[in-house]
């Protein structure tokens, strides 16, 4: 077989190499899942009000800020910076296209409040949207998006995201900017608000953490907490090519899953992914009908049995003619439960959020302001055609 031939899809042809790559990008990649770096609200209880531990965080960078005594609040904030700092330090060079970007729109300087190992960006969120600024740029990782984006969800005040992460999943789905800060800012500026979904899960009928990507359980969770420490220091996410590797040939779970308090349908999976959007790191499109606007959540099922299984249900993801394979199952519904028959290791957004029996997932229609480039969101026939193209 020649590393030229082609598959046909449609009207378009896909590359067989793309093929082949796309399906090890699968297998590596469904744990790392779109769900590469993204935040963790771990379920903290309310945050306290800006003048009291949130103050700690916001930093006045300038003459343009006043500091009130036990409150740290800026004179009018018309723009809110929260970044990582370990990544974006003080005058390192995104910090810079930032501020360039703000001046040259007419902007002042913005209020810069750096996450912290503790708060990765929820808390600091709940308080600077008490200040009611006109836009809250976020300049980090997938974590840091997914915990600001949870901390402004339901307070109406507008994210823009500049990306800064190795996934940059959820910006991703976007069709952002990538790789260029200043670009991303501008492009937040002149934007358009946007409203999005975003989903709601509780463990065992705990408390409710957010996620904007995809929750589950099985082969992606199984891969993401059994990557090796020590390898993952040393060489980041390719720790888990180990271990998903060996897991390639794990046992199914026993699941059953209700969507919006029908009657539950039990099978057998290894693994079960509830989405809010669709599309995973290198291009993937795991599922095609999610939507982040459209008031719903997506739950798929894959079943594979071996690794020539893994490689055919890889082929119909990749090729779009899942409904022939049986071994492929997805529906949607605002609510969605699963049920295991024994406790199970759960994953949101690439975080391994604990273990449970039952996993409630729920959808928060339209909670999530964004900032997008003329205020749309991409939709499926698109993100499907940068696929085939290998965007």
């Amino acid at each position: 077989m020649l590393l030229g031939a082609t598959i046909s899809y449609g009207t378009g042809r896909l590359p067989l190499d793309s093929v082949a790559m796309g399906v090890v990008l699968l297998v590596v990649l469904l744990a790392v899942l779109v769900l590469s770096v993204l935040l963790s609200p771990r379920g903290r209880p309310a945050i306290p009000s800006i003048r009291r531990d949130a103050a700690a965080g916001l930093r006045a960078p300038d003459e343009d800020y006043r500091h009130v005594p036990g409150q740290l609040a800026p004179v009018a904030p018309r723009a809110v910076v929260i970044v990582q700092p370990v990544k974006y330090p003080d005058g390192s060079p995104a910090r810079k296209a930032v501020l360039k970007a703000l001046a040259d729109a007419g902007w002042p300087k913005p209020l810069w409040v750096e996450t912290t190992e503790e708060d990765p960006g929820y808390g600091h969120a709940r308080a600077v949207a008490e200040l009611d600024p006109e836009l809250v740029l976020v300049l980090g990782g997938d974590g840091t998006v997914r915990s600001v984006g949870a901390g402004l969800a339901g307070t109406g005040v507008p994210l823009g995201l500049l990306p800064g992460g190795t996934g940059n999943l959820f910006a991703r789905q976007l069709k952002l900017e990538l790789g260029d800060v200043g670009r991303a800012t501008r492009d937040a500026l002149h934007g358009k608000d946007k409203r999005v979904d975003v989903g709601r899960v509780s463990l065992d009928g705990g408390q409710e953490q957010v996620f904007l990507v995809m929750a589950g359980i099985g082969f992606d969770a199984q891969m993401i907490s059994g990557a090796p420490a020590a390898i993952k220091d040393r060489v980041g996410p390719l720790a888990y090519v180990v271990s998903g590797v060996r897991r390639l040939r794990g046992e199914s779970l026993e699941v059953s899953i209700s969507v919006d308090g029908g009657e539950p349908t039990s099978l057998r999976t290894r693994m079960a992914v509830v989405g809010n959007t669709g599309t995973l790191l290198g291009g993937i499109v795991l599922i095609p009908q999610a939507e982040v606007d459209d008031g719903h959540l997506d739950v798929m099922t894959l079943s594979p049995n071996g690794l020539a299984d893994w490689l055919r249900v890889g082929v119909s993801l990749l090729t779009g003619r899942r409904t022939k394979d049986r071994q492929i199952t997805e529906s949607r519904g605002t609510e969605i439960v699963l049920r295991c028959s024994e406790p199970q290791v759960a994953q949101m957004d690439g975080d391994i959020i604990g273990t449970a029996r039952e996993l409630t997932m729920r959808v928060d229609p339209g909670v999530l302001v964004l900032r997008l480039p003329e205020g749309r969101v991409p939709r499926a026939a698109e993100r499907l055609a940068d696929a085939l193209r290998g965007r």
